[in-house]
């Protein structure tokens, strides 16, 4: 009897126009305070996913639960947005992998390839995320409702980005999420109705149920 395949994602990315950034060393930082912020969130623990930071701008986060890897990408563009104004061009890859070293840019795998591989595609379009794995039908659906969600994202502004990151975050209410962040719950419900949050929830759910469907079936 074949052995039950266990399937992760990897999140490969790059920040878009680093080097015109006035405070690199800020983006660093940044990145730092996110991964230690999602690791004591509500949706994530630090031993859900491993991480490496290179060139200044580059970075490579594995998931062991893949479901979770859009919530993830959705968190860390909000937190670019939010704090330098800024965005990444990310691929989710999932699928196997084969050989895990201590540095996660030095592994391999199905999941690290079509992270790689899908984030050099991405570098010739206008798009900024995207995401391949195991499952054909799937990939066609996830990118069309992408093209989609690409369109809200792009819009949202820093005191919006602020809003949805600590929404996606903790999964707030918007009377918690005015508690909090110390803003009217008009505000919030403004913020909320900007950044179409409540498709971008829908996105999300979709996402995670499918994938934990997909992994539990193989």
């Amino acid at each position: 009897m074949n052995a039950k395949k266990v399937y992760c994602a990897v999140i490969t990315g790059d920040i878009i126009g680093s080097r015109s950034l006035k405070n690199r060393k800020t983006l660093l930082i940044n990145l730092q305070n996110f991964f230690k912020s999602i690791g004591d969130s509500s949706f994530f623990k630090s031993e859900d996913f491993r991480y490496e930071v290179f060139r200044g701008d580059s970075f490579q986060i594995l998931l062991y639960k893949p479901e979770k890897a859009l919530r993830l990408l959705l968190l860390l563009r909000s937190m670019l947005k939010m704090t330098l104004n800024a965005d990444a061009r990310m691929f989710i890859g999932i699928g196997t992998v084969d050989f895990l070293d201590e540095s996660v840019a030095t592994s391999d795998g199905e999941a690290f390839q079509r992270s790689g591989l899908g984030l050099d595609r991405l570098k010739n379009k206008s798009r900024r995320f995207g995401m391949e794995s195991p499952w054909g039908e799937f990939d066609q659906e996830f990118y069309v409702e992408s093209i989609l969600a690409e369109g809200i994202i792009n819009r949202w502004k820093p005191a919006t980005a602020k809003v949805v990151f600590a929404g996606l975050l903790d999964n707030l209410t918007q009377n918690e999420l005015a508690e909090k962040l110390q803003i009217s719950q008009p505000t919030i419900n403004q913020h909320f109705r900007s950044s179409n949050m409540n498709a971008i929830l829908v996105f999300l759910e979709r996402f995670q149920l499918k994938i934990e469907k997909l992994c539990l079936h193989q």
